[in-house]
């Protein structure tokens, strides 16, 4: 199966088994992204947690991903220096530390500290898996999404890790998280990933020219807005706007990461059938109506169907936008690096700015819509995506015929 498997993606057989750890290193990847959501919520208590408002929420929330900007922007460079493995492995190990610290200590400059050191997992995360996924599989479109169903069954995972404690235990579930990480990385530090020196070419660390390059990138910007702001605020939001109890708003994650699970394994069986921007404008277009519908919900009912087809429609638009971006500057790692800690500069600015205008209006509801900007701002861009590539495809078809007549 594992051989049917590796030819489905196109990759080696030298290969697939550093796939399949880079695999595992995502899944428990999506596990601490989810159950951050969660950790966040019980941390503020002041009965079992450390009693903070909802603007420093925001601000940890923000941490953590300033804490991805600059893995990324490490591990862009690093592997220059030291190699892709060794760099990979010491980034990696940064969430264990920054786990450690926030179950022991409230204090804020800590606290913050270890959010960062989080933060620098996820990053140094998903940048070594795509720079894998695309060194090693012909059939990016399709192993981009596989990889993304893995962090997606991870983040599935996170409530249900979380609920086999009590909402005061969250420090159980924390440790947890952190030894899974340790694991991974150790495998990935067994792997047959390449540990040695990368090669400065003229290419390898030049600024992209391409304006595909830059928007696709701008596509996964205001996705990443999205997406971090939805980690962050979800469970938050449906407590404080009581349509659901304390402790079912932890299952909540959940119904939104199965919906994206199973819009990610419907991406891969369609793959091959649509067009890729035709699909990623589709579902921006579903996410936009699904956003709305979920944000003005007043029942219970209501809010979970809707929350469902957001999972649903956002599911595909990051891993088939990544798919996209051009071979060339995908297998660099300043170039993937450079991608991927602009669109996590977007988050590390987006939660700041819902926990400022949910403390501002005292309305959890209001905070949220105003992810109706950067919703707008992505679809604009994969409507230009669209208009783009089929002038280019014309284009190129022309030159083909007139080559064709004139030989």
């Amino acid at each position: 199966m594992s051989h049917s498997f590796s030819e489905m993606l196109g990759v080696r057989p030298e290969d697939k088994h550093l796939l399949y750890r880079t695999y595992f290193l995502y899944f428990c990847s999506g596990i601490m992204a989810n159950s951050m959501g969660s950790i966040l919520k019980d941390m503020r208590n002041p009965s079992y947690g450390y009693g903070f408002s909802a603007g420093f929420q925001g601000i940890l929330s923000s941490a953590m991903q300033f804490g991805g900007l600059a893995a990324n922007i490490l591990s862009g460079l690093l592997p220059f220096l030291i190699g892709r493995k060794k760099s990979t492995v010491i980034l990696a190990l940064a969430p264990v530390l920054g786990l450690g610290v926030l179950v022991m200590t409230g204090n804020p400059a800590l606290l913050i500290m270890s959010f960062i050191c989080v933060g620098v997992g996820k990053g140094v995360n998903s940048n070594i898996t795509n720079i894998v996924v695309n060194q090693t599989a012909s059939r990016r479109g399709v192993a981009q999404n596989f990889l993304h169903s893995f962090v997606s069954i991870g983040a599935v995972m996170g409530p249900v890790l979380m609920a086999l404690f009590l909402q005061e235990k969250w420090r159980w579930p924390a440790m947890t998280i952190g030894t899974m990480i340790f694991v991974a990385v150790v495998l990935i530090g067994q792997s047959s990933l390449s540990n040695e020196k990368e090669i400065r070419g003229k290419e390898s660390i030049a600024i992209p020219r391409s304006f595909k390059y830059w928007y696709n990138t701008g596509i996964m910007f205001f996705y990443l807005c999205e997406e971090a702001c939805l980690l962050s605020y979800t469970v938050s939001y449906f407590t404080y706007t009581g349509l659901f109890s304390d402790s079912a708003s932890n299952y909540l994650a959940s119904v939104l990461w199965i919906g994206i699970l199973i819009g990610r394994l419907g991406c891969i069986a369609i793959m091959n059938k649509v067009r890729k921007q035709y699909l990623i404008a589709t579902l921006g277009l579903c996410f936009i109506v699904s956003f709305i519908v979920m944000v003005n919900a007043n029942t219970p009912a209501g809010a979970l169907v809707s929350l469902f087809c957001v999972g649903l429609s956002m599911s595909g638009i990051y891993p088939t936008t990544m798919s996209t971006q051009e071979e060339r500057y995908m297998k660099s790692s300043f170039c993937s690096g450079l991608c991927i800690g602009i669109c996590t500069a977007a988050t590390m600015i987006m939660p700041v700015i819902i926990g400022g205008v949910t403390n501002a209006t005292g309305s959890y509801r209001t905070g949220l819509k105003t992810l109706l900007v950067p919703l707008s701002c992505m679809f604009a861009l994969m409507v230009l995506k669209i208009f783009i590539e089929c002038i280019n495809k014309n284009t190129k078809e022309n030159r083909n015929v007139q080559h064709e007549e004139r030989a």
